[in-house]
């Protein structure tokens, strides 16, 4: 890879963006609304219990990821069948544990990526209705970084990085995401070009989602990491002290 394209990458994503239509940026958000399974069956999303296997270079481990739509959420992480970190976010904010530390409280960043998570597109809300939440969204024209078969969105969320989100203009699903970012910001606070593609979508209770996320440095082609949905549940019933740290 040239020694310029990580610089031309990163340019198209942090340049002004140039917007298209309000109109035309409409008409794509309720294609993909509809796409996904309609506004109506993410409105009766309350919670959602996600499986999860997560491989990386130096390791592979299991998660339970649970979150909520009124702002919480926690993930523990297993490996060989015991529990060795979780973190979560409550109403006292962001925190993370491990057995050597115990319970500690997380850094801002690391907080911040709690919060977009629950706050990511698909998961409580669609595009459509996160932008009614305050999100960012525009409709750019094209740049070095979409190809010729997709939209290119730029989503702006109140406490976190820009993202380049890209919509396959055939279906209106998505097919990838693009940011400037930390990948474990609690670990590393090095930001890289990051590329997350979307495969084996799946509908799940009435909702479609995606199965598989692969990670990759953009400037580099290196692989981050993959993360393989087993199983979604939604609107389990949860312990009123399920989001305490421990």
């Amino acid at each position: 890879m040239s020694h310029m394209t990580p610089i031309l990458l990163l340019i198209g994503l942090t340049a002004p963006a140039t917007s298209l239509s309000t109109a035309a940026l409409d008409d794509i958000l309720a294609c993909n609304a509809a796409a996904l399974g309609g506004s109506a069956a993410f409105e009766t999303i309350d919670n959602l219990r996600i499986e999860l296997d997560i491989r990386e270079p130096t390791f592979e481990v299991e998660g339970t990821y649970v979150a909520s739509r009124d702002g919480f959420m926690r993930i523990d992480i297993r490996a060989d069948g015991q529990r060795v970190f979780a973190e979560g976010l409550n109403a006292h904010g962001a925190w993370q544990w491990n057995p050597d530390a115990g319970v500690s409280a997380a850094n801002a960043a690391g907080a911040a990526a709690l919060r977009n998570g629950i706050e990511s597109p698909g998961r409580f809300w669609t595009l459509a209705q996160l932008r009614g939440r305050g999100l960012g969204v525009e409709l750019l024209e094209p740049g070095p970084l979409a190809r010729e078969d997709e939209w290119q969105l730029r989503l702006t969320p109140a406490g976190g990085p820009v993202l380049d989100y890209f919509l396959a203009r055939e279906t209106c699903l998505p097919t990838r995401e693009v940011s400037s970012r930390a990948f474990h910001p609690d670990v590393d606070a090095t930001e890289v070009l990051i590329e997350t593609s979307f495969s084996e979508p799946e509908r799940i209770h009435g909702v479609l989602r995606f199965r598989r996320g692969e990670s990759r440095n953009l400037a580099t082609g290196e692989w981050l990491g993959t993360t393989v949905v087993r199983s979604v549940e939604q609107n389990v019933k949860l312990a009123d002290d399920f989001f305490d740290a421990r």
